[in-house]
């Protein structure tokens, strides 16, 4: 551990001066900046699983009804690997059978992100069918918008103030601390996204109940 330290001299000026927080925030914000590579990473897990079931499924010898499961198996993979979201099978089934339905006439990220919530599918197969979330998806929503908008706030606060020099202090941790909060206060506000999702759907499948009338 110390070899690292002393290949970075500014880690290492960091620990002498007992800044744990900035190394802690500056370890957080590098594994941000790396996400991408983060996620390309799984991206190629999923890659590899793949081609195991592309192979299984060009054995002749391999039972029907396997057959049958893997072949479902490789469409999720397939749409896991394409839009970042691994459904199951019903959920899968149910955001093609309303995508078909309202004629896309609403983008399929909203479907895509809608499908992160947890409504009951009952009845998607007929026209009155309406997504309802339940209480536990309210409660994350809201959660995670008003945390989202509290953490966003107070980071904002905290980097302004310093640009002014309004916060006296000569430690970097607290530029790093704004900076991660903001992050974090944006990633929270992100995940409140499927409620304008289902509101939007909605909406399109009202307009086509009305249609088909």
């Amino acid at each position: 551990m110390q070899l690292i330290f002393d290949f970075f001299p500014f880690l290492n000026g960091l620990l002498h001066n007992g800044e744990y927080l900035s190394i802690l925030l500056l370890v957080l914000f590098t594994i941000l900046i790396n996400s991408k590579k983060i996620v390309s990473f799984v991206r190629d897990v999923k890659k590899h699983r793949l081609t195991n079931i592309n192979l299984a499924l060009s054995d002749e010898r391999l039972p029907t009804n396997m057959k049958s499961q893997l072949t479902s198996e490789l469409s999720i993979e397939y749409f896991s690997l394409i839009h970042g979201v691994r459904l199951s099978i019903p959920m899968f089934n149910a955001i093609h059978v309303l995508n078909d339905r309202v004629k896309q006439s609403v983008a399929f990220r909203h479907f895509i992100i809608m499908s992160k919530l947890h409504p009951s599918l009952k009845g998607v197969e007929i026209d009155s069918y309406r997504i309802r979330l339940t209480i536990l998806d309210y409660f994350t929503i809201g959660y995670n918008a008003l945390l989202g908008i509290l953490i966003l706030s107070f980071g904002a606060s905290l980097l302004i103030s310093l640009l002014v020099g309004m916060f006296q202090s000569d430690h970097i941790s607290f530029l790093l601390l704004s900076i991660f909060l903001i992050l974090l206060g944006g990633l929270l506000l992100r995940e409140a996204r499927p409620f304008l999702s289902v509101h939007f759907i909605n909406d399109a499948l009202d307009e086509n109940q009305k249609t088909n009338k």
